[in-house]
């Protein structure tokens, strides 16, 4: 009587495991962490492309009675990166978004099939707290894309600027404007930092990363030894 009750259940169940083919839960979740990863790694490299920016900013001050036209060009490529790189964190942020989406929707279904009551409860509560901390994650980069792309463009406006009056008289007039840029580039920077921690500690919550990125990780620091 166990017996045929214990291959009830698995007729139960058979159905539902036999018709999963989507990626598996640990895939969808390293496909995040990976996604992670790369906006934790964009946003490295826009912070010294920020710096620099700052740097010529600068330069064309001192430069100013002399030939601030270098320092301008390479500001302007300062700028043109900043630009670029800005697509490339919308783009990183929207890929969390939606392999994070796929990964719970995909989580919420697999509870479904879980025979045993506690266990889907224990799991419903696991998929909350980790939605919630994706969703937090989500808003804060949210915050962090919504200032950057502000800084970029205070920095766009005054190469505008002083693209039609590059001159020791034009540059004093924006004195105040690149001394307004200079210090909100310090809460930039405290953004900057806030949230690549939070990325590492998320990242972590859903890694391991997929077996390529390994892979690829493992070759770069073979190649710096």
């Amino acid at each position: 009587m166990r017996l045929h009750h214990a291959l009830a259940l698995l007729a139960l169940a058979s159905p539902a495991i036999v018709s999963c083919k989507a990626p598996s839960g640990y895939e969808t979740q390293a496909d995040t962490a990976a996604s992670m990863y790369e906006l934790h790694e964009t946003i490295d490299d826009t912070r010294v492309q920020m710096m620099d920016a700052i740097e010529n900013l600068r330069q064309i001050q001192r430069d100013a009675e002399v030939d601030p036209r270098p320092a301008f060009e390479t500001y302007l490529d300062n700028v043109k990166k900043l630009e670029k790189s800005g697509d490339g964190l919308a783009r990183a942020v929207r890929a969390i978004e939606h392999q994070g989406q796929d990964h719970f929707d995909a989580w919420e279904a697999r509870i479904e099939q879980i025979q045993k009551e506690s266990l889907r409860t224990r799991s419903l509560e696991r998929r909350a707290v980790r939605r919630d901390d994706w969703l937090g994650l989500l808003e804060r980069a949210q915050v962090y894309m919504d200032g950057y792309g502000s800084f970029v463009v205070d920095l766009r406006d005054v190469a505008t600027y002083l693209e039609s009056d590059l001159n020791a008289t034009g540059i004093a007039t924006v004195a105040d404007e690149i001394g307004r840029i200079e210090g909100k580039v310090r809460a930039e920077l405290e953004r900057m930092h806030q949230l690549m921690d939070r990325l590492e500690a998320s990242a972590e919550t859903f890694g391991p990363l997929p077996s390529a990125k390994v892979e690829d990780e493992a070759a770069d620091e073979s190649d710096e030894d």
